[in-house]
């Protein structure tokens, strides 16, 4: 049989930031409503020519207009070697994302329980797909604005 190599190594990860703070008052209409937010995530990757790469999540849990009752930043960093370097960037946008996603989620668990707070759990979503809506909307933000700027000079 014959051994498959994979494309990616997953050397472990550290975690960067944990931040917890508790927020007074709670923003609520209905004292029965559950606490509701929308996570707010950022992706960076970093790498060199013999394909080692690291890629770091972070999470925000607890906007000001939401009705968390904290607020929380949870950053992690994988440690990863990818042995076609060429490929490097696209196989970390998409499995390295997907592998440490898991562990992402897990940190902001432990430290929601630990707060003695009912666990917060992350929603299981497609990161590779919503970084790259993230993109391509910044991407139309960049000619918008640049657009605007020609129209500007031109005037």
């Amino acid at each position: 049989m014959e051994t498959i190599q994979s494309m990616i190594t997953f050397n472990g990860y550290t975690v960067d930031q944990l931040s917890f703070e508790p927020k007074t008052p709670v923003k609520t209409t209905d004292d029965s409503m559950e606490p509701s937010f929308i996570p707010d995530f950022s992706r960076e990757i970093k790498g060199n020519e013999e394909g080692d790469c690291k890629l770091s999540l972070t999470v925000v849990i607890g906007q000001p207009d939401d009705t968390m009752p904290f607020r929380a930043i949870v950053s992690i960093t994988g440690d990863y070697h990818v042995p076609d370097p060429k490929r490097a960037k696209e196989i970390m946008e998409i499995n390295g994302t997907a592998i440490l996603f898991p562990y992402l989620r897990a940190v902001v668990t432990q430290l929601t329980a630990a707060a003695n707070l009912p666990p917060v759990y992350l929603p299981t979503i497609n990161l590779f797909e919503m970084f790259k809506a993230q993109e391509n909307k910044n991407i139309v933000e960049e000619n918008s604005t640049e657009d605007a700027q020609e129209q500007k000079i031109d005037k």
